[in-house]
């Protein structure tokens, strides 16, 4: 995706999470013909292959590491400052085989959006 190369992906629910059918071409899993058949697809249709690749190419601008990382860093930030974070450190630093860490309800849902 990111070498400007279109991609074929097996449509799992993580992978229609992350992608829609602008981005790469789906087929079903584990139909090797359907894959076959989009292999074919592509390899035939110039158009597609320049417009899938165009997109993955934006796709992969807005969603890599030098742009996702200070969303990252901060969600590990704030739930290393959370109070439940920092009661479970002191109850580490007293006793650390007793120290476990309980699920806050407030973390916040980070996404991406193909």
């Amino acid at each position: 995706m990111a070498q400007g190369v279109p991609v074929i992906v097996s449509d799992t629910l993580v992978d229609r999470h992350y992608f829609n059918e602008s981005v790469v071409k789906f087929f079903r899993g584990g139909d090797e013909r359907d894959l076959a058949d989009s292999m074919l697809l592509l390899f035939k249709d110039e158009e597609l292959r320049r417009r899938l690749a165009g997109n993955a190419a934006a796709y992969v601008g807005l969603n890599n590491w030098d742009v996702k990382k200070v969303i990252y860093l901060d969600l590990v930030d704030s739930l290393a400052r959370s109070p439940e974070a920092a009661a479970v450190g002191a109850a580490a630093a007293a006793s650390p085989a007793k120290a476990t860490a309980k699920p806050t309800s407030g973390a916040p849902n980070v996404q991406t959006a193909p």
